[in-house]
């Protein structure tokens, strides 16, 4: 927040106060990276991007294909479903 305050040229003080405020209510949930480094944890999404390619992405970005939120979430689901099978069996 005190490099937001600092910030000289403000051309909207009402979004820089809508930043504020979005910030201050979801501090909690925003990611201090130099604590994950220091402790050892990873930074980064290629496992969630992996996951993601192999779940729904080859499936979706063949050619003359369109998906509704629905049906891409159905997809997801069901796909998830398979994969977990498998790696069970």
């Amino acid at each position: 927040m005190i490099y937001i305050d600092n910030i000289r040229e403000v051309r909207n003080f009402e979004k820089r106060q809508e930043l504020r405020d979005y910030l201050g209510k979801h501090q909690s949930e925003i990611i201090n990276y130099g604590r994950r480094k220091a402790s050892n944890k990873t930074i980064g999404s290629g496992r969630v991007e992996k996951a993601n390619d192999l779940v729904v992405a080859h499936r979706q970005k063949k050619k003359v294909m369109a998906w509704s939120r629905t049906g891409s979430s159905s997809l997801a689901i069901i796909s998830v479903n398979r994969i977990n099978s498998n790696i069970a069996a």
